[in-house]
């Protein structure tokens, strides 16, 4: 009643806009977002490629919001343990997480028990990146090339593995798709993240490891660790020239690009998610960050609004779904 008696005193030419305003105005917890660091969620562990994608953006979107963005990495299941803890975060901007094709389109697709929903437990902020994957193998290994692994995976004279950064996540999908193309049979060994497959790569535990082309793959393969053997796509990238794609040996295993987005958790407020698609529009416009990801084989995003991220997201997890079914993929 007496919002009523104040705004009926006013000049009837001046109430109504100057409610309209006291309503519109922001905030001001809004206005002023971001006044404390933001918490950024790899779901992987660290010195993985979506870690360095992260840890270049975060440096970036900090300098543009002006506050400090914090790598935290929650590595397990598929990358599923650190996405669920963005979608159950408080929506309030100051958690953020990496969202990739494992996390929301293939993780989810095969495994009934994911605890969350790949599209409406999410606010997109906006894509980020695609690169190509690679296949590798350890230098000493006896076996020159793809076909010769495929090879000796169907003779069942000892085993032939693939480290996988948890069941159901990408590279288990990839790994599926080339054993059913190639009459093949390779096992997948999952771990919480590439980095602790590459160690058992080196000490010969296992037979190969895929990943995404970045920095850190290409560190192992620049130092004559590894020797590449097959890729998804073709790529400029020194040393990746004269490496064969899938289709060139063969293999059916048709586009397999790894992808970075960023999310928050639903319900995050349009205003805080404009900011933030602000920030991460500014941080992939950046020359240096441009020239260090390019050099490594990483394109950042130009398609990077949310609408678009959503559309992009929810087509991929069901053909993932259609997919799963396909290979008989499930979380075990």
């Amino acid at each position: 009643m007496k919002l009523a008696r104040t705004v009926s005193a006013l000049p009837k030419t001046c109430a109504l806009p100057m409610l309209w305003v006291w309503l519109a105005a922001p905030s001001p917890a809004l206005a002023d977002f971001p006044d404390k660091p933001i918490r950024m969620i790899v779901p992987f562990a660290a010195g993985g490629p979506t870690d360095v994608v992260a840890r270049m953006l975060a440096e970036k979107m900090g300098a543009a919001l002006k506050q400090s963005v914090v790598v935290d990495n929650r590595g397990g299941a598929g990358g599923a343990i650190g996405t669920d803890a963005v979608a159950k975060a408080r929506p309030d901007g100051y958690t953020l997480g990496l969202a990739t094709a494992s996390t929301h389109e293939f993780t989810p697709a095969c495994n009934k028990d994911t605890p969350y929903d790949p599209v409406n437990d999410f606010q997109m902020i906006g894509m980020i990146s695609s690169t190509p994957t690679v296949l590798f193998v350890k230098r000493e290994s006896p076996l020159p090339g793809l076909k010769e692994v495929l090879e000796l995976s169907r003779q069942n004279r000892e085993p032939v593995t693939w480290g996988v950064p948890g069941n159901c996540s990408n590279m288990h999908f990839l790994l599926e798709l080339i054993n059913k193309s190639a009459n093949a049979k390779i096992a997948p060994i999952p771990y919480r993240g590439n980095s602790a497959a590459n160690t058992d790569l080196l000490a010969g535990q296992i037979t190969m490891v895929g990943d995404a082309v970045s920095p850190a793959t290409l560190g192992l393969i620049k130092s004559g660790s590894v020797r590449p053997i097959a890729l998804s796509a073709k790529t400029d990238v020194e040393p990746l020239q004269n490496v064969p794609t899938y289709a060139e040996l063969g293999i059916n295993v048709g586009t397999f690009s790894a992808w970075q987005g960023l999310v928050a958790p639903a319900k995050t407020p349009p205003e805080i998610v404009e900011k933030l698609n602000g920030a991460l529009r500014t941080a992939l416009a950046d020359p240096e960050l441009k020239s260090k990801w390019v050099s490594a084989g990483i394109a950042p995003s130009q398609a990077n609004a949310p609408d678009i991220m959503r559309s992009r997201i929810k087509a991929g997890f069901e053909n993932s779904r259609k997919l799963a079914e396909e290979l008989h993929l499930s979380a075990k």
